[in-house]
């Protein structure tokens, strides 16, 4: 494309120096920066709490709002809007199916968030919008929460520096293990399979007597099917 004048424009420079650029090598460069950029902030959860940027920062918001398991249920567009107001701002629509997902007991064995109203189906059928439904915290949430204003984990400047949010949840329930994920974003992949959180008896050798203990003992996965690497 020329300029004004009809002359082709300069190719980009730097400190009055002209730099030739191979372009398969810039774009290479310029992809696998955006790629790990956005896997590593959006796409894939932290392993210390099992929980995406995303699911992290509704929870806390829901934790703001002391929306704990024995308050009242609360409208999920304010949950979404004061999610969005301090910690995600990516709009309503990537912020509500997040919340949604938490909430789904055919997705997830150990649900984040308690639900109140039409938040879908299997089959699949879309959930209400959420100015319909609405939502608390869940007592499996509580227990990422707990201890989190005790300056047990780390904290950072939210994206306009107006308040801090927690770079992870102390998280005393160990939820990545117990919830089953399978993210895809660019060409990188990430499965877990879920696990049972059962209690068994345990005969003590010494007394006798039998103790329970609780623990991820078996696990239970949704594949038919194994393929092992040749």
């Amino acid at each position: 494309m020329s300029n004004d004048t009809g002359t082709a424009p300069l190719p980009p420079s730097h400190n009055g120096r002209t730099i030739d650029l191979a372009i398969d090598r810039e774009l290479a460069d310029s992809y696998l920066t955006y790629a790990m950029s956005t896997i590593v902030d959006r796409a894939l959860p932290d392993a210390r709490d099992g929980l995406k940027p995303s699911q992290r920062r509704i929870l806390v918001a829901m934790n703001d709002l002391n929306l704990s398991p024995g308050r009242k249920h609360s409208k999920c567009a304010g949950i979404v809007g004061e999610t969005m107001k301090k910690y995600h701002p990516h709009g309503d629509q990537a912020i509500y199916p997040t919340l949604v997902n938490m909430a789904q007991e055919w997705k997830t064995r150990y649900l984040l968030i308690d639900k109140q109203g039409n938040f879908g189906s299997i089959d699949p059928d879309p959930p209400a919008a959420m100015r319909y439904t609405e939502a608390r915290l869940h007592r499996h949430a509580t227990e990422l929460l707990e201890d989190l204003k005790l300056d047990t984990v780390d904290w950072q400047a939210n994206f306009d520096e107006t308040v801090d949010e927690p770079k992870v949840l102390p998280a005393k329930l160990p939820n990545l293990l117990f919830l089953k994920t399978e993210e895809y974003e660019l060409d990188f992949s990430d499965q877990q399979a879920k696990q049972l959180f059962i209690s068994i008896q345990m005969e003590d050798s010494q007394s006798g007597k039998m103790t329970k203990r609780g623990g991820p003992v078996r696990l239970e996965t949704d594949y038919y099917s194994v393929q092992m690497p040749q």
